[in-house]
């Protein structure tokens, strides 16, 4: 049976994500069918056995809550724990951890628990300021830092092979608007692994920004920043972007790379 990589398409997605999300894939995952996937598609479950992808983008996780259902979101917790593959993307990456705390004490304010629960910490955000709702007044270049020597154990142990996964993957800037960072505990940590860092956080702390899960059988990969974004379709006329489609540009050979060896750690192959 045909394998197909699908993007949530429904309640509480981001057009414009979409749309990066699907055409990024499209580019590089050409030996793949690249499909849109509907919640009441997921909440049926027939669709998911074909898939070699799932992946969710950026909006608002708790459209997706209810959109999927909890038919849906058992749907998915299945399929990745039966040897499934899931990439979530900022509000796609909240719905897949433990628990979110989402501008806590702000006024867009979401906090609670999520029962995907792939990362079993909690993901707090926005990391960097600034956050509204439609606007890109709280967009940034997040500057990422990958931990190469994790990101070459985690492709030895769990996908085969050594050599699938470049040594050196220099810093890159990625676009960013509302995503969050990682949190754990020793007791929780066995199954995760940090990929990549914040180079760039308000704070100064290097705060987990994109982080690998094993999910049962499966895996995920959750992320803050949005690697799939294309600097040369955002528009430059908008002043929060002036400065953040430039350093993005800077860095488009790593950011292709990058998002390859995400693809890869999710078991995504002959890109």
């Amino acid at each position: 049976m045909e394998k197909n990589i699908f993007v949530y398409h429904g309640k509480g997605v981001s057009k414009e994500a979409t749309e990066m999300l699907f055409e990024s894939l499209k580019t590089i995952c050409g030996h793949y069918k690249i499909s849109l996937i509907s919640p009441e598609e997921i909440r049926k479950g027939d669709l998911l056995r074909t898939a070699a992808l799932l992946a969710i983008g950026g909006g608002y996780d708790t459209g997706y809550i209810q959109a999927l259902q909890s038919d849906g979101i058992r749907n998915i917790k299945n399929y990745v724990e039966g040897g499934g593959s899931y990439l979530g993307i900022c509000a796609g990456a909240y719905l897949a951890c433990r628990r979110i705390e989402f501008d806590k004490g702000g006024k867009f304010e979401v906090c609670g628990s999520r029962d995907l629960g792939f990362f079993p910490g909690v993901c707090i955000g926005p990391t960097f300021p600034g956050f509204l709702y439609d606007s890109e007044a709280g967009a940034h270049a997040a500057q990422i830092k990958t931990d190469d020597s994790m990101v070459t154990k985690i492709s030895s142990t769990d996908q085969g092979s050594k050599d699938i996964i470049p040594k050196d993957i220099p810093d890159t800037y990625l676009y960013f608007n509302g995503g969050g960072h990682f949190t754990l505990d020793d007791k929780t940590s066995q199954n995760v692994k940090i990929i990549a860092r914040y180079n760039n956080s308000p704070d100064g702390i290097p705060h987990p920004a994109v982080v690998w899960c094993k999910v049962g059988r499966g895996v995920a990969v959750l992320s803050g920043p949005h690697f799939e974004y294309i600097a040369d379709k955002l528009d430059p006329s908008i002043v929060y972007l002036k400065t953040v489609i430039p350093k993005m540009k800077q860095t488009l050979l790593s950011r292709d790379i990058f998002y390859r060896t995400i693809l890869k750690l999710l078991k995504i192959s002959k890109l």
